[in-house]
């Protein structure tokens, strides 16, 4: 257990940075890698938000084309009540 103790503290230490190079480096990359991150995340929403706006346009697109269906149903029903309706296969058997 003692031993095993030992060699983890030596492994830590040596991943330990020291120096003010060796500092700087790593937190650079840390930078760099979080500004990575940050831009993927920025063009991912942007994407997201060209996806939403073309969604949205699409739903307008068929609500207005929903309402103008309705009216034509409307108006095809209103020429039909009162008359006769006969299916078509009536008469073929």
């Amino acid at each position: 257990m003692r031993e095993d103790l030992k060699t983890w503290i030596t492994e830590r230490q040596a991943k330990l940075h020291r120096g003010v190079k060796s500092i700087r480096k790593a937190v650079t990359e840390r930078m760099d890698a979080a500004n990575e991150d940050v831009k993927m995340l920025m063009q991912r929403y942007a994407e997201a938000e060209l996806d939403y706006a073309a969604r949205d346009q699409e739903i307008a697109d068929l609500k207005e084309k929903v309402k103008a269906l309705e009216a034509e149903n409307a108006r095809l029903k209103s020429t039909t009540t009162g008359s006769n309706v006969v299916a078509i296969d009536q008469g073929r058997r």
